[in-house]
């Protein structure tokens, strides 16, 4: 009866995602929309690129791609050495990854918790999640369906090197103020500033600030719906909002929303490159660049293939085409100087 039930479980929500694709009438969540590209990242003179649905790493350079298995990948955290940590969806573990040698090391949490979110600074690596254990109903301890819950979170400071194992006990600062959607897995979004740690919730679809010092709120803000990605620039906290296909920028001083700008529903990822706030338009084929003061669009070109994907440095940015199956890398100019075909690494 039991495995009865779960196949049934198993089967309604393969049958509302079916009912999202055709209607678009279900909650939007990031873990839904994709698998074959959620991060992108570069080191050691290559590019890095989660790739959920096959529970692979890549590792990729101009003439070779290099898949790496890790379950189920979501994000990928710089730890400031060229290394980085792969955050996956729904899981207490988190894998450090040797960009030189493409080694992992896994570091273990409590068997009660997820990890969602991470940031590391030369003292330390934060790192957020939540305990598996709805507040409001203890005997539900795994998520079957889309449903809300009300969870305790947890954010926690470690110094380097991380252990094999961490604990979440009495070294963390435990939240129960809010509600949040059970189903979305699509991470958090951890920036340190200042004296203050800023958290963007999916789930929750909040931006929150935090004192360092001790873990106190000092505010809160709602989103827009489903945010998938964030970045500070200045005196702003920006997040990008996938369901709703808004960007928004809010005040690093009291959480006030400074502006707002409807880009389309279709938003993945969001980067700053040339003083830009640069964002992946995947629905609507494009890449559109924001001033950060205001809002104002100032630039979108389309660009075929569904860019799902974002990463940049000073002079170059990466673009992961999800449907085109590539890697495009654009100069300052927009000009398209690198593209990388994925399925044989042969590029340019």
């Amino acid at each position: 009866m039991g495995r009865l039930l779960f196949i049934g479980a198993v089967a309604l929500l393969a049958g509302g995602m079916l009912r999202f694709a055709a209607t678009d009438s279900a909650v939007w969540s990031r873990a839904m929309k994709t698998g074959g590209m959620n991060d992108l990242i570069g080191g050691d003179g290559r590019l890095f690129l989660a790739r959920m649905q096959s529970n692979q790493v890549w590792s990729i350079t101009a003439s070779r791609s290099q898949p790496i298995t890790v379950p189920r990948p979501l994000r990928l955290i710089p730890d400031g050495r060229n290394d980085f940590y792969v955050l996956s969806l729904l899981r207490g573990v988190v894998t450090w990854l040797r960009a030189a040698d493409l080694s992992t090391r896994e570091i273990a949490f409590s068997p009660s918790c997820y990890v969602q979110g991470m940031a590391v600074e030369p003292d330390g690596a934060w790192i957020a999640g939540f305990l598996k254990g709805r507040v409001d109903d203890e005997k539900k301890r795994h998520f079957y369906l889309p449903e809300y819950g009300t969870f305790e979170w947890f954010i926690l400071h470690e110094k380097p090197p991380l252990p094999a194992r961490l604990a979440v006990d009495d070294k963390v600062r435990l939240f129960r103020n809010e509600t949040w959607h059970e189903e979305s897995g699509g991470g958090w979004s951890l920036l340190p500033a200042g004296d203050s740690l800023i958290l963007v919730n999916d789930q929750a679809e909040s931006v929150a600030s935090l004192r360092r010092a001790d873990g106190e709120l000092q505010w809160r803000s709602v989103t827009a719906k489903r945010p998938v990605a964030a970045l500070l620039d200045g005196d702003l906290v920006i997040v990008a909002s996938g369901q709703d296909g808004v960007i928004e920028g809010f005040r690093l001083a009291d959480g006030a929303k400074a502006w707002q700008t409807d880009v389309g529903r279709g938003l993945t990822d969001v980067v700053l490159f040339q003083d830009l706030v640069v964002a992946a338009d995947w629905a609507g084929d494009r890449i559109v660049a924001l001033e950060p003061a205001g809002g104002k669009i100032v630039r979108e070109t389309g660009l075929g293939g569904a860019p799902r994907v974002l990463w940049a440095d000073r002079d170059r940015l990466w673009i992961g085409l999800e449907a085109a199956n590539c890697l495009v890398g654009w100069d300052a100019q927009w000009r398209e100087t690198n593209r990388i075909r994925l399925s044989d690494g042969e590029g340019r």
